[in-house]
This record gives C-alpha cells, structure tokens and sequence, in this order.
C-alpha cells in the first residue's frame, strides 16, 4: 500500500494523449496505490497495480497486470498489461500499453529474444527480435531486428494485415560484434 504525492511545473503546454493537453503551471497531486507481487523465484509469478487520484488538473485511475513464467532455465515468457483511465478538465481518455516477452537460452553462449509492444496512444506496434551469441569468453555478437507497424483503422494496410510487413512505419536490422 502506498500513498504518493507528485509535484511538476510545465513551462509551455504539452500533450499527454492527442487531443489532451496540459497548461503551463504549478501542480501538486496525490495518488494512493494498491499492489502485490508474488515471488520470482517460482516458475510463474503474477504482478498487479491499482492506482487512483489526481493527475495534474485532474484523476487517473491505473491498472497494471504482469504475469512472467520461467520454463525449466531455457525459456522464459512474459506479458504486461497497463490500462489509464484520465479525466481532464477538457478531455478525457484511456491510454493502453501491452507488451509480451519471449526469451530462449540455447546454451550459456547463444540465446534469442523477442519483444513486442502495442500502444493505443501512437497507434502502433513494435517488434525487437535480438540473438545474442558468445564466440568466446568476453567477446559479443548480436543481430537485432527493430520494426514499428501502424494500428491506425484509417490506414488501408495496418496490423496484423499481411501487406503490413511491406510497410513498416520504421526498420532496422543491426549487427554489432565486440
């Protein structure tokens, strides 16, 4: 259980969701919180958040869920979950962040890792694909896959549409070796 108090002077107006803006000023809020997370040390562990109060010139209510699942020291899988609901003086809106995770140890030297992340705020979904191998001792190399993909529903080719992948929003592969 927690009780939080939160301070922040913007000096010109910024946006915090599109169409949600914040003026300039001094503002003080307090947030109570309710959480509880089991062990790391087991094959499955569970992780939630309950948060309720002010936000700037208005209230937030927040949850949070992450569940993590280790299998047997070569796998583990993970997924989060956070849901905002704001309401400001002029607008209201609910902001959603979802991500899962999925790591595999081939052996000591060589594993991979996958990551995504979906945000309704940018309308988008991002995808990092790394595999990590160690030649030898002290020695490192990676090949990382980084692309973002458009959710907007007034775009013809948006995810998870198959035409997608020929349109990513941004992309890189990146190889680094030290």
């Amino acid at each position: 259980v927690n009780i939080q108090r939160f301070f922040d002077a913007p000096a010109d107006t910024f946006e915090v969701f599109p169409g949600a803006k914040v003026s300039p000023g001094r503002y003080w809020w307090t947030r109570g919180e309710l959480q509880y997370q089991t062990s790391r040390s087991h094959p499955f562990s569970l992780g939630t958040l309950l948060s309720w109060g002010g936000f700037y010139d208005g209230k937030n209510t927040e949850v949070d869920l992450q569940a993590d699942w280790r299998g047997g020291g070569h796998v583990i899988l993970g997924g989060t979950f956070s849901r905002s609901r704001v309401a400001l003086p002029l607008e209201r809106f609910t902001a959603t962040l979802v991500t899962g995770r999925m790591e595999y140890a081939f052996n000591t030297r060589i594993s991979f890792l996958g990551f995504v992340q979906h945000n309704n705020e940018g309308q988008r979904v991002d995808f990092n694909l790394r595999f990590h191998w160690i030649p030898r001792i002290g020695d490192d190399v990676y090949v990382v896959w980084n692309s973002g993909y458009t959710t907007d529903p007034t775009v013809p080719h948006r995810f998870p549409s198959v035409h997608t992948l020929g349109r990513p929003l941004n992309g890189a592969i990146v190889v680094k070796a030290s």
